[in-house]
This record gives structure tokens, sequence and C-alpha cells, in this order.
């Protein structure tokens, strides 16, 4: 008896495809810093990922804040300063690709939301495990691939960003057209408009002090336990965990603004010491602050 049965395969179609990538950044500028642009034959995206920044792409000037982006298009001449209050964090990638859709993005300056953040944040982190470059180099003109890097990371970078790209473009489109954002289902807004957002909205206005784990319970209305589950789906940390990385991060911002000393920067942030301000900050950098300091300056030098 024949049992063989014949079966027609699909061949899916690749509406947005990257083709190769340039680079990948993330700078931890100061609050002075300029760059004063460029023009290249392939796309680029930036990202704050903190503070503000004033982009200038062809003759328009633009002010992005946090969570936004902006795209150039190939041959676009495009330049950057930070707005001389607040040191930002940046997030630049560029790519090739031959898909007509990538046309939608030219010009466009978008706002990230929780989906497309995540796709970021797995970039980033793919990267660091995939090139022996450092991240937070301007000036770097090609991406050297670690052979250690794990199993299928290259192939993780061009997912996530060919997702991140497909799902700016469909959720403006769905916007645009009237719809519902269909990223997000009710479960994940519930999380984050209840218990992750209160306890995060907490946890930003106490950076300067030290909250425990209880005050940021008793404040949200939830369980140790539940916040718990909540910030780990969010942040892969715990609530406090993921606090202290908050706290660094605002002290990173002070020392990279140099409007205050290292003494002064660990009073404002509310450590009880020199020592433990040193301690926190090389726990979580792996140097010290005097050391990431003298590391900014040489950055953008």
């Amino acid at each position: 008896m024949d049992t063989h049965v014949n079966y027609s395969g699909l061949s899916l179609e690749h509406e947005l495809s990257i083709d190769q990538l340039y680079s990948v950044h993330y700078f931890e500028y100061t609050s002075d810093y300029v760059f004063a642009g460029e023009a290249h034959d392939f796309w680029e995206f930036l990202y704050v990922d903190r503070g503000a920044v004033i982009v200038t792409a062809d003759q328009r000037e633009h002010r992005l804040i946090k969570g936004e982006l902006i795209f150039h298009r190939p041959g676009e001449f495009h330049s950057v300063r930070a707005d001389g209050r607040i040191a930002p964090n940046l997030i630049v990638i560029s790519f090739s690709t031959r898909s007509p859709a990538m046309q939608w993005f030219t010009g466009k300056r978008l706002r990230s939301d929780d989906h497309s953040t995540a796709c970021l944040t797995q970039i980033i982190d793919q990267s660091q495990l995939s090139f022996s470059s450092p991240l937070g180099q301007p000036n770097l003109r090609s991406l050297t691939v670690r052979e250690d890097r794990p199993f299928a990371s290259l192939q993780l970078i061009q997912l996530h960003l060919e997702l991140f790209l497909i799902s700016l473009l469909k959720r403006s489109l769905a916007l645009t057209a009237g719809s519902s954002d269909q990223l997000s289902t009710p479960l994940s807004r519930q999380v984050h408009s209840s218990a992750y957002s209160i306890a995060l909205s907490f946890l930003e206005s106490h950076l300067h002090d030290q909250p425990c784990l209880d005050q940021v319970c008793s404040h949200a209305g939830y369980s140790a336990a539940y916040l718990g589950r909540v910030f780990r789906e969010k942040t892969g940390h715990s609530v406090m965990e993921h606090y202290r990385y908050m706290k660094i991060e605002e002290t990173k911002q002070l020392i990279r603004e140099g409007r205050h000393s290292l003494a002064q920067i660990a009073h404002i942030m509310g450590f009880s010491s020199s020592q433990h301000f040193s301690k926190s900050f090389r726990r979580c950098m792996g140097m010290t602050p005097s050391e990431y300091a003298s590391s900014v300056k040489l950055n953008i030098s």
C-alpha cells in the first residue's frame, strides 16, 4: 500500500529584510556633546534612550526626547547635539536593505512602544555578545565579530531588527487607519497600566534616596511576589535590582553633565558614604565613578 502523500510547500515572502549591518552603537554622551554630521549610502536610525537631543536631517532640526527615534535615508546629511542640559543615552543602528517597504521610513520621526523597545534591548544585548568592538566608540568603521559569540547571535540581531522595523510600520499604519494597537495583549496593557507603571513611577521619584521593597509594595498596592514577577517579565530583574540599575543610570548622567563633583553626586543620589557610592557603582559598572568619568572623556575626544 502506497502511503506517500504529496504536499505543496509555501515560499514565505520577505517584505522587509536586512541585507547588511554597518553599526550598532549605544552612546552615553555628555550634556555638551556635538557631532558635526555625515552622510552615507545606507539607512540609519537614532533612538533616544535617555535625555534629549537636537537632530539635523538635511536642513530641518528636530528635538527628540526619551522614547523617540528618527530615520535617515541613504545619502541624507544628519548631525546631532545634546541640548546642553541633559546628558543623553542614544542607540544608533545603521544597515542596508533592498526592500521597497523601507521607503515608508523616509523622514519619519516616531515614538517607540514596549514591543519595539524590547526589540531594541535584544539587539543591544546580542550585539554585546557578538562584537568585540565597543558599542560606545563613535568613530567605528566596521564591526569586529567575536569568535566565541553564542550560537545564532548574529541572526538574532537581524531578526530583532527586522521585527523592530516591521512592528513600527504596522503599528503606525494601524493607528493611521484608526485601528487599535494589536501589538499589545490585554494582559500586557493591564500590567503596564497598573503594577509595573505605578511601582516604576515610585522608583523614579525616589532615585535620590534609598526606598526599601516594602515601601514600593505599599505604594503600589501589590505584594512583593507579584511585583517581582511583573518586573522580571518586563525587565529581567527583580524590583530592587532594577531600582539599583536606574539609580546608577541617573548617577552616570550626573557624572556626564559635569556640573557636580563625585562627592556632591554621592550626596545628591542618597548614598550613605563615598565608599558606599564607589562600591555600588563598581558592582554595577565594573569600574569606579572616577574611572567612568575618565572613560567618558576618552570616548568623546
